[in-house]
């Protein structure tokens, strides 16, 4: 027997298990319950996977040579905040801690923001004049400024995942060896007024080290070639965000679950009703077009993103569901041609057929929705 037959066969006989309509209906039902449930799950549960620089550590005697500067800044707000489009601008005070007469101030003022867009004199958006103070044998060095940065971001689970924001504070125009930066979570605080009202800070957490740049690539391993590197003192100050609300689940998914369940339903109607084509007929297109509406939404990344992977699996299936009416439409036009006892045999196999197409899609619904946990 064909392999195709024995395939046939056995969707046949699946069919013939969800012949009512009530198990159609309630296994919708579920399905849909399954994507509202899971979608919301993800959002709440996706950690960030945003990436973060790596900072090396002194030797423990470089550390007892080099002067120690404590690091740290509170964020006032801000003025335009994009993880989509990777833009921010941080308005806040940047903070340097020493002991007196340990650095001079110059070397303290020539500090930066890792991936900042620099101005004509390589400058911040806007650094105030140095505000020094006091506390016992320590100085305190403190810096309004407004910075516009970009950051390593990872997209994989957009729109859903947490995300980190990294701000690295850097100095390149001292060694390690010579000024060291130290830090931790309580250095870095948050103005509650930060001016975001789609994403809320859940967490901070902050570490500091030495930055390696690598200056060219050779076959020497660069770990003992100091020529090929430039190390400068670095601090990263980290902010978790949470998205508040649940908008893009609205915004992105529902529209698509719409449009494909509006497809599904043409399996639910009377084999050889003629309507059934057109409900999938309309919605495909619709759903294709909508690929406009992710792309104006979504990041410019390569990568295929948690969004990305939902569409490809509905417009899969939906094309799967054409496919199959497809079949459905020829077949019968096959039926009308033999006597009407083996016309009315045959339907009743297609709709078993049907039926069991069904069952298929959403079970594939539901594995490829609870791929995205994993991937």
């Amino acid at each position: 027997m064909p392999v195709h037959t024995v395939v046939i066969q056995g969707l046949i006989a699946l069919g013939r298990l969800c012949e009512k309509t009530i198990y159609k209906i309630a296994a919708i039902i579920i399905v849909a319950c399954y994507v509202a449930v899971t979608l919301y799950m993800q959002s709440q549960h996706f950690s960030s996977r945003d990436p973060q620089p790596v900072l090396h550590t002194l030797p423990q005697k470089a550390q007892s040579i080099a002067s120690h500067i404590t690091v740290g800044m509170h964020i006032n707000s801000f003025p335009s905040f994009s993880f989509t489009k990777n833009d921010f601008i941080v308005d806040g005070i940047v903070w340097f801690k020493f002991p007196r007469g340990s650095q001079s101030l110059s070397t303290i003022e020539s500090f930066a923001i890792y991936n900042s867009i620099a101005l004509e004199r390589g400058d911040l958006i806007y650094k105030s004049q140095p505000i020094i103070s006091l506390a016992g044998n320590d100085v305190q060095v403190c810096y309004h400024i407004q910075a516009n940065f970009k950051a390593d971001l990872n997209h994989s689970n957009f729109p859903l995942a947490q995300r980190t924001l990294t701000i690295m504070i850097e100095n390149k125009n001292v060694s390690p060896y010579q000024l060291y930066f130290d830090t931790n979570e309580r250095n870095l605080t948050i103005n509650p007024n930060h001016l975001l009202f789609s994403w809320s800070p859940i967490k901070t957490h902050a570490y500091a080290g030495y930055y390696k740049a690598p200056l060219q690539t050779t076959a020497v391993d660069a770990a003992d070639d100091n020529t090929a590197l430039i190390n400068y003192p670095a601090a990263a100050l980290c902010v978790i965000f949470k998205s508040t609300g649940i908008r893009d689940l609205i915004s992105f998914y529902f529209p698509m679950f719409v449009l494909f369940f509006i497809a599904l339903f043409c399996l639910l109607i009377e084999i050889t009703d003629p309507s059934r084509l057109s409900y999938v007929a309309s919605a495909i297109p619709i759903l294709v077009l909508f690929r406009m509406v992710i792309d104006a939404g979504s990041p410019e990344v390569g990568l295929a993103t948690h969004l990305d992977i939902i569409y490809y699996l509905l417009v899969i299936l939906s094309m799967l569901i054409l496919f199959f009416q497809t079949y459905v439409i020829l077949t019968i036009q096959h039926f009308k041609k033999h006597a009407l006892q083996d016309e009315i045999f045959n339907k009743h196999e297609l709709q078993c057929l049907n039926d069991s197409v069904f069952m298929l899609i959403i079970i594939l619904l539901a594995a490829g929705l609870t791929y995205t946990w994993f991937r």
